[in-house]
């Protein structure tokens, strides 16, 4: 997935990454294991494209960004740009989050119906620019382990 929503298969029995435009992607997600069809090219085409046919296999998707409000639901900026979709939160899986907080949304689900995926907070980091917020911020986004082993420590 990159930013502007379109997006690369790869596949071990093509010799080149697939283009899949953003319309096609079937609401696949960074590092989605899906199916997928070729789709006639043009002549002109330089590169090979698809489409997105089903998704096999959801990985896990948790995100650290900025939570905003809305009518009926709060609305999640992920700062990870290669998600370029808002994730819609309802009211009642926001936790304690606060409007304009940092925090980590978990990804549920993306329903055929809904326009937006939906998800929750699973933790609060704090005000946005705040050192200690960006730097549990960065951590939390590149799973980088914090805790180590006695022998570790030791060492």
């Amino acid at each position: 997935m990159i930013s502007d929503g379109n997006a690369y298969v790869i596949c071990d029995e093509l010799k080149k990454d697939t283009f899949i435009p953003r319309r096609h992607t079937y609401r696949a997600l960074k590092n989605d294991v899906v199916m997928f069809r070729l789709t006639p090219s043009k002549s002109s085409a330089r590169r090979q494209s698809g489409e997105v046919v089903s998704i096999v296999e959801r990985t896990v998707h948790e995100y650290s960004g900025i939570l905003e409000w809305d009518k009926n639901r709060a609305l999640f900026a992920a700062d990870d740009k290669k998600m370029p979709y808002y994730i819609q939160v309802p009211y009642e899986k926001t936790g304690d989050a606060k409007e304009g907080e940092k925090v980590i949304v978990r990804f549920t689900k993306w329903n055929e119906h809904d326009e937006l995926p939906r998800g929750e907070v699973i933790k609060v980091l704090g005000l946005p620019g705040e050192h200690g917020t960006e730097m549990d911020s960065i951590i939390y986004e590149y799973d980088i382990e914090t805790e180590f082993s006695d022998e570790a420590l030791e060492e």
